[in-house]
């Protein structure tokens, strides 16, 4: 009679082995399928992403083809969320410049307005404005600024505004901030030189321009790009992170 409980035993452990395998294999083939479906998730996001940067890119070619200016120069970067799509209007297209807003949009149509991004202008028939003047082997001891990287700026006040101001090869570069917003230009010349390091931006006949402007109480720049190549003036202007519209006008191809 005392078989019988071992037996049984013996039976319940074989069974609970069966039922524990057939749970890891589940558990198993759960994973499987779960890793399956985030590939296949990660494979269509992948598939929609460059679809839109394909749009993208045909946005530019289109704005390439209407111009009247052939081999025209156009941003090729912009700060378009993934998902989002690349618009732009024309507003000027003559034989000596044109002028194209640029612009984010959730819809694929481009004539879709969206979220402004930047104007992107060139024209041959205007005189380039007068650059500033900046003498980067003079600056006095009190207002000099060590912006990283061998580059020294000259930080200076007037008239309710605080500036900062420093030169990159032929370009000269321009921070100004109201003084009662107490706002730290260092950082933002910091990052634009840090950056600038490493990618350069479209070669000036002459000079170059950048010019970044914080309206009071704002955390966003206003900024202009502004540069000649031969007898063509180059104007990028946009908001937001200076360091986001520099991106912008080192793809200028």
């Amino acid at each position: 009679m005392k078989i019988f409980p071992i037996m049984l035993t013996a039976s319940c452990l074989l069974l609970t082995g069966c039922s524990t395998k057939e749970q890891a294999n589940s558990t198993e083939n759960t994973k499987v399928s779960a890793s399956s479906n985030q590939v296949q998730a990660e494979q269509t996001a992948n598939n929609t992403d460059a679809a839109t940067e394909l749009t993208n890119r045909e946005v530019l070619t289109d704005i390439r083809n209407e111009l009247k200016i052939k081999d025209a120069l156009l941003p090729e970067s912009f700060p378009v969320e993934d998902g989002n799509y690349l618009g732009a209007h024309i507003e000027e297209n003559t034989q000596v410049g044109y002028s194209i807003r640029f612009y984010e949009s959730v819809a694929e149509d481009s004539n879709q307005a969206g979220e402004p991004l930047a104007e992107f202008t060139a024209t041959t028939d205007e005189d380039a404005p007068a650059f500033p003047a900046f003498d980067e082997e003079n600056i006095p001891e009190d207002m000099s600024v060590d912006l990283g990287y061998g580059i020294n700026g000259i930080l200076e006040g007037a008239a309710g505004s605080t500036y900062l101001q420093w030169k990159e090869g032929r370009w000269v570069l321009q921070i100004k901030a109201v003084s009662a917003d107490n706002r730290d230009l260092q950082v933002d010349g910091k990052k634009m030189v840090k950056y600038l390091e490493e990618h350069a931006l479209p070669a000036p006949h002459d000079e170059g321009m950048v010019e970044v402007s914080y309206p009071k109480g704002e955390n966003n720049a206003e900024i202009r790009i502004i540069w000649e190549d031969d007898s063509t003036l180059y104007t990028l202007a946009t908001t937001g992170d200076p360091v986001v519209a520099l991106k912008m006008a080192v793809s200028v191809k």
